[in-house]
């Protein structure tokens, strides 16, 4: 986020704060109007590391203008209240550009990205990341058109190579995963099931309509021809590969008082009967995604509200089950752990681990808007007052 003016390092990081009480010293970004009007018109105002020239509202950047960074490229096109925001085109200092819309500093709606490498992708983004239909190319003769999600392949989709293999199918996290057809240019198929690229679960594998193999793969190894899984009063147990495979992708929701383990099929059904049911995302102390055993908390979200465009979120600690974090975002990606890429919105809440209350923030577009209080173990409060992320006073 570029943010002009401002008087206090902050540090939002994963929903918690890391504060640096240094007011007044060189830790403070001098800023000069070297031409022009950079309160409302048109100037130039330049950092030791930045510069921008262009139009400006309220001493912000709003209009045409550009910004440049002396290591970090450029950025030309449009600007809202300091955001990038509209349609711009940001140079990338290896040489990478990209071209399309931006919304609160992010790759945000239609755009195209020419890598340095020659290679391009065009089609949706959100936040930042790829995320919708999308199309990759390399200079390779390698292509990719799909669903994307969160930057990876993730739903139907159709990669081509130049040797002339094709695989049409569904996605997850990048790897082919789900039913697809694998094509050859000897003349070889494979029809069936995939799990992280490889051939798993039921599947044929023919060469010009010649059968090779059927039956059950398992992480790209045939396993069985036998296609059925039990036979007559036999049990599904995890022994079994075909029962494995059938088990492996279900998903865990949780309520207030239970955790269920829901088959993916069956997961529509499930949340009719126990709507207030939500999956939850598991993090380490460093807050990567991790499992539940290696997990120090635990966050879930709402449904998006579709007139606000917001989900509610709450982490908590996975120990105790206390609360940790509640607010309001806008990117529902698991891996946007603090306010700046979630995009927080209105009133925020830190809670210690012992249920006491940490801090207590106000958010207007993932800036700090408003007063924000900070608790500390003595008792004492501090308090900090913000207008879209400026500071605008300091009371101790």
């Amino acid at each position: 986020m570029v943010i002009l003016n401002q008087k206090l390092v902050i540090k939002m990081k994963h929903f918690k704060y890391f504060i640096y009480f240094i007011f007044f010293s060189q830790l403070l970004s001098a800023q000069d109007c070297v031409s022009g009007n950079c309160e409302n018109g048109f100037g130039t105002l330049e950092t030791k590391t930045t510069t921008y020239k262009g139009d400006f509202k309220e001493g912000r950047m709003h209009g045409k203008g550009e910004y440049v960074w002396k290591d970090r490229g450029s950025y030309k096109g449009d600007f809202r209240e300091g955001f990038f925001e509209g349609i711009g085109v940001r140079t990338y200092e290896n040489g990478t550009v990209y071209k399309g819309h931006f919304n609160y500093d992010k790759l945000h709606g239609v755009g195209t990205m020419t890598y340095a490498s020659g290679s391009i992708f065009k089609g949706l983004w959100q936040f930042g990341y790829k995320h919708g239909q999308g199309l990759h190319k390399d200079n390779k003769g390698y292509s990719h058109e799909g669903i994307y999600k969160f930057g990876n392949s993730d739903g139907f989709g159709k990669q081509k190579w130049k040797k002339g293999d094709v695989y049409e199918g569904n996605f997850k996290n990048g790897y082919r995963d789900g039913y697809g057809i694998y094509k050859w240019p000897s003349g070889e198929i494979y029809i069936g099931n995939w799990k992280s690229g490889k051939k798993h679960g039921v599947g044929v594998n023919q060469r010009n309509n010649r059968l090779i193999n059927k039956g059950i793969w398992f992480e790209g190894e045939h396993k069985t021809n036998k296609t059925g899984c039990l036979g007559e009063n036999e049990e599904c147990v995890p022994s079994r590969i075909c029962c494995k495979i059938t088990t492996e992708n279900n998903k865990l929701y949780s309520t207030k008082d239970n955790t269920y383990t829901v088959a993916i099929n069956n997961i529509p059904s499930f949340l009719n009967v126990y709507r207030e049911a939500k999956k939850r995302y598991y993090y380490d102390e460093k807050w990567n995604l991790s499992t539940k055993e290696n997990s120090k908390y635990y966050r879930e979200y709402s449904k998006l509200d579709t007139i606000n465009k917001t989900y509610n979120l709450k982490a908590h600690y996975t120990a105790n089950n206390q609360l940790q974090w509640e607010g309001t975002i806008r990117n529902n990606n698991p891996s946007a752990t603090d306010c700046g890429k979630a995009i927080c919105e209105g009133k925020t809440r830190w809670f210690n681990e012992n249920g006491s209350l940490s801090s207590v923030s106000n958010y207007l577009e993932g800036r700090e808007h408003g007063k924000s209080v900070i608790y500390s173990k003595s008792g004492k409060t501090i308090e900090f007052n913000y207008d879209k992320g400026k500071i605008q006073k300091k009371n101790e």
